[in-house]
């Protein structure tokens, strides 16, 4: 949140008397109500319709397990309990057949990670959504970056997590990448004596046969539907039709030969297989067939975080993982004569034979689907998400697409505290609902957000994933760049999080220096404005702005109003910094109270977002020329950086 909004939003609080009402020490005191939110009103609107979803995707789990929708009291109460496993998502956004979505990688690892965590009692995190697709960087819709930067700011982030108390951190990686996570932990472990663990826990089911599938080829297209409807979008299985799931690579025969000769390469995808293809249109039935399958599956994964700490354990009891020393190395010489020599021999035959059996499953969770009652917008519709958000289109097409030169979004928030209870994913839900709201007027479609940026003020509080700013400035900048190599032109990075605004200045301005190209930014000021202040009759904040958010994204309810009072201001912490600031000064501060970043105010309340949503899309419309401008302002840039388009 910027600082100019903050002091703006302090004021006008403070004269309509909104933050001011006293509360007892009691009231004060007691955190459980921030601990377990209560469930919200069920909506009456006449839109209203009740839907079969699975039990992950409800109100309840939702809270419970993925992380960017708990709150800081959330994850200070679970670590104090011991639930100190964060699944941090690896996914990826490229082509996987023309027909598939875009986000499928994304997609199906988010998922997996929200259905280890229900069996886990573990928090699942946002997915780190771009990494390296050499083989089809040039296709439509890939947006690939180079291996090094995914990694490391994949190490940046799980370096956050580590700091902030979680323990045990997995993460979640397709097998074909796990070589480089495998890579980045041994270094990471190298440098802190941290212990991280990627795993590649397949939750798809090893029989096929008890899925609804004419052809095992389409497996892969279900498996995605399966995991958007996991993740909270339940009605896309109708909008996909899939004639083809798997592309060839060119000089495939080639490469057999070099893998018969001992000798690997890499591969280029075509854009098409050359096989006839088969065609399939999944149910919603179909859907939940699988859902359920999956669930099965991850059963298999029950007794993973027991053996992930008895592993931990083992590496701290053994002097290898102390620093060298020649007392050290005299001990250990000293042991390995205790050790018989049928033990040095490492092979499989010497392994345990449980390594080969099925693990033991824990008992299931029931019931798998519930009924629930839901009212959302028309941007978050199946249709509005197949047109607009990037996951959900596929590489045919984003083909088609870009031949209109549409408008590219790229959401980036802060993953951090917001009070005692505000949701530690308010930035990026302010400024993805946000993208999501004007990507109609925009013809723009929206990629999946950065959630993970520098935080600042807040970086000491519980569940604050921060990012040092060049790390961000290097990620965002690979993503701009593999945009701009794949032909899109108007790109615009949305974000309201103020010490993010350094991070974007220097993105834009290297873009320019480096490549002569021109990169846009926007601030998420539509939930901020006067117009909903005077529809609602209190100011509007970052709190209102959460509860429309979340419905414009398909969660209604998740976000817990009805505050019973209020506590705490919105404030500096340091009284000085206001006059500092008139005379152009500005200096980093750290949060000395929760309630300083964002206040707990008795007068938000559910049903706002009704009135909310009808006016930022009012905002929105208004907002439709930007397009045009952001064209007419690359031609006269292109003018002023090419002489000859000057005569």
């Amino acid at each position: 949140m910027s600082i100019r909004r903050l002091l703006a939003g302090f004021c006008v609080g403070m004269l309509i008397g909104q933050f001011a009402i006293p509360v007892q020490a009691q009231d004060r005191n007691d955190l459980s109500r921030w601990e377990n939110p209560p469930a919200p009103p069920v909506p009456t609107a006449p839109t209203t319709r009740t839907i079969s979803i699975p039990v992950e995707a409800t109100v309840a789990a939702i809270r419970r397990h993925r992380a960017e929708y708990m709150n800081a009291t959330q994850i200070a109460a679970a670590l104090k309990a011991g639930r100190d496993v964060a699944i941090l998502p690896i996914g990826g956004v490229r082509m996987n057949g023309l027909d598939m979505p875009l986000g499928t990688s994304l997609l199906v690892q988010h998922a997996s990670a929200v259905l280890l965590a229900e069996r886990w009692n573990a928090i699942a995190f946002p997915p780190i959504p771009f990494g390296a697709a050499p083989d089809c960087a040039n296709s439509p819709g890939t947006v690939s970056i180079p291996v090094g930067e995914q990694t490391a700011y994949i190490r940046a982030v799980v370096s956050a997590l580590l700091e902030s108390g979680f323990n045990r951190v997995v993460l979640l990686v397709e097998k074909e990448h796990s070589k480089e996570m495998i890579a980045l932990v041994t270094t990471l472990y190298r440098d802190t004596r941290k212990i991280v663990l990627p795993a590649w826990m397949s939750v798809w089911p090893r029989d096929t046969g008890m899925l609804p599938l004419s052809d095992p080829e389409h497996a892969p297209a279900l498996q995605a539907l399966a995991a958007a409807k996991i993740l909270g979008h339940s009605e896309l299985a109708g909008t996909f039709t899939f004639a083809r799931v798997r592309t060839e690579s060119l000089a495939g025969a080639v490469v057999e030969e070099l893998r018969r000769n001992g000798i690997t390469a890499t591969t280029w995808s075509q854009s098409a297989a050359s096989q006839p293809a088969t065609v399939a249109k999944f149910t919603e039935a179909d859907v939940d067939k699988a859902v359920e399958a999956m669930r099965q599956e991850a059963r298999k994964y029950d007794s993973f975080p027991q053996k992930f700490a008895t592993y931990q354990e083992n590496v701290r009891s053994q002097d290898s993982g102390k620093p060298w020393s020649l007392e050290n190395y005299a001990n250990s010489v000293a042991k390995s004569y205790d050790d018989p020599p049928e033990k040095w021999p490492i092979t499989r035959a010497s392994l345990p034979a449980a390594v080969e059996e099925e693990p033991p499953m824990g008992p299931d969770i029931q019931p798998v689907f519930v009924q629930v009652k839901l009212d959302l917008p028309e941007e978050a519709s199946p249709a509005y998400l197949r047109k607009h958000r990037w996951e959900y289109l596929t590489s045919a097409e984003m083909k088609e697409r870009m031949k209109d030169d549409p408008v590219v979004i790229l959401p980036c928030g802060a993953f951090e505290m917001h009070g005692p209870h505000g949701m530690l994913g308010t930035d990026i839900i302010t400024a993805y609902s946000q993208a999501m709201m004007v990507a109609k007027p925009w013809n723009a479609i929206v990629l999946p957000p950065v959630y993970y940026t520098y935080a600042g003020a807040t970086e000491r509080w519980p569940g604050t994933v921060s990012v040092a700013q060049e790390q961000i400035v290097r990620y965002v900048k690979a993503v701009i760049n593999s945009l701009l190599d794949n032909g899109f032109r108007r790109i615009v990075i949305m974000g309201n999080h103020s010490p993010g605004e350094l991070s974007k200045q220097i993105i834009t301005r290297e873009i320019q220096q480096e490549r002569g190209r021109v990169i846009f930014t926007s601030d998420a000021e539509m939930a901020f404005s006067d117009q909903l202040g005077l529809a609602l009759g209190y100011a509007s904040g970052e709190d209102n702005a959460t509860l429309a958010g979340l419905k414009i994204l398909g969660h209604p309810g998740v976000f817990a109003a009805d505050e019973p009072y209020d506590i705490g201001r919105i404030k500096s912490p340091f009284p000085v910094m206001a006059e500092l600031m008139k005379f152009g000064a500005r200096g980093a501060w750290n949060m000395s109270l929760p309630t300083e970043h964002l206040a707990v105010r008795a007068c938000v309340r559910s049903g706002d977002e009704d009135k909310m949503i009808p006016v930022m899309r009012e905002i929105a419309a208004g907002m439709a020329d930007a397009p045009k401008a952001m064209s007419r302002y690359l031609e006269e840039m292109e003018k002023a950086r090419n002489p000859e388009l000057q005569k």
